[in-house]
């Protein structure tokens, strides 16, 4: 019934022309806090599935182990890639091994040489155009910059140290044009130059003594694994978060850490509140004074700051979602993350985001209403007796 006149009360100054600057900071901060936590999430969300996309590419999502020979492995292969095929589960046989490249007489370096079937998967995640490996070795650009500078070009002698005894299988590969890389990411970037790419099939001839494993596109569920474990002999899984758990915790680490700077905005707008509710009262106390003469209660008047409040917070948010949604649809943030191509806006991060503010908010009102209205507890008190 009073609502207008309660939102004039709160919002204008003794002056009915004007407005209450002090309730723009409120806003400001939940513009700032919407706008900092979804960019700074859906960036760092995007970095870590790009990346992810790329160890992928490297390791497969998951892998299964079969430690058996001749014809053990080729029947529990086939048993296993029927179940996947049933399944939907997109697969490949792959085979790691440790490799020898030689430069020179006194020149050598230890990679890992990874035998792939199918270079679609590698070729659309790097965005290279290598249509085959027969006689070729695709390289990252990290071994690259290493062979450039040696003058090694064209070429190079592999060797398959670990599955020679009187004498080291080798082979000269030519190198491919493309080269993988991964923009710069310093953690990881070191994959670039220890990782090297080759058919399987002069894999398998190379590594004789390695044998191949499972590749799949996907993590597989409990009740996939459960039957592996149960059909396929001395079978061994493992996936992508296996391979660099301290890294991808580390990424979502700073995740949370840089989303929660975002956070503390809010949270300091929340303390300002305070001082900002106590100089309405201040204010305003002639006209609470006349709305309690005139029987208006006390919890209505609280109602009326806790509801403009979250109005303020309700509004601020939508107006920093929508900021950041067009910096992102914009691709403003990618000239800072050469890695990314586009920044997908994290949808589901929204409401929590908007949640927090008006929970922050409403604690902070709550509280500075709690200290704030004596003086207008006093005041009814004072009509009372009179």
């Amino acid at each position: 019934m009073y609502y207008k006149y309660y939102s004039r009360i709160f919002f204008k100054k003794n002056n009915p022309r004007d407005f209450n600057t002090g309730l723009v900071f409120p806003l400001i901060a939940t513009i700032l806090c919407s706008l900092i936590t979804i960019t700074t999430y859906s960036i760092v969300g995007s970095l870590e599935s790009t990346i992810i996309d790329k160890v992928v590419a490297i390791n497969s999502s998951s892998k299964v182990y079969i430690d058996l020979d001749g014809n053990n492995f080729n029947r529990n292969y086939q048993k296993l890639s029927k179940f996947l095929d049933a399944n939907n589960r997109k697969h490949a046989l792959f085979l790691d091994a440790k490799g020898l490249i030689v430069f020179d007489d006194k020149s050598f370096k230890i990679v890992n040489v990874i035998g792939v079937e199918d270079l679609e998967k590698v070729n659309k995640t790097f965005d290279l155009k290598v249509p085959n490996l027969k006689n070729k070795i695709l390289i990252g650009d990290g071994l690259k910059r290493h062979l450039d500078d040696l003058g090694v070009k064209g070429s190079l002698s592999l060797f398959a140290p670990l599955d020679g005894f009187l004498f080291v299988p080798h082979k000269v590969f030519q190198i491919t044009k493309d080269t993988f890389s991964f923009a710069n990411i310093y953690a990881i970037e070191q994959i670039s130059e220890n990782y090297v790419f080759i058919d399987y099939q002069e894999a398998l001839d190379l590594f004789a003594n390695t044998r191949p494993h499972v590749g799949i596109g996907q993590i597989l569920d409990k009740s996939e694994l459960d039957f592996i474990y149960s059909n396929i002999d001395k079978a061994r899984y493992k996936d992508w978060r296996d391979t660099y758990p301290l890294f991808f915790s580390a990424i979502k680490l700073e995740k949370y850490l840089y989303t929660s700077f975002g956070f503390l905005l809010i949270i300091i707008a929340s303390f300002n509140l305070y001082g900002i509710i106590n100089l309405i009262i201040y204010r305003k106390i002639n006209q609470f004074s006349a709305l309690i003469y005139k029987g208006e209660s006390i919890f209505n008047i609280r109602k009326i700051f806790i509801m403009n409040i979250m109005v303020i917070g309700f509004f601020g948010s939508l107006i920093g979602t929508f900021i950041a949604y067009l910096l992102l649809e914009l691709n403003t943030f990618t000239y800072f993350t050469p890695i990314l191509d586009k920044v997908d806006m994290s949808l589901g991060f929204i409401p929590i985001s908007l949640l927090f503010n008006l929970i922050i908010l409403y604690i902070g009102v709550h509280i500075s209403i709690k200290n704030s209205f004596k003086e207008i507890v006093k005041l009814k008190s004072n009509v009372v007796e009179s």
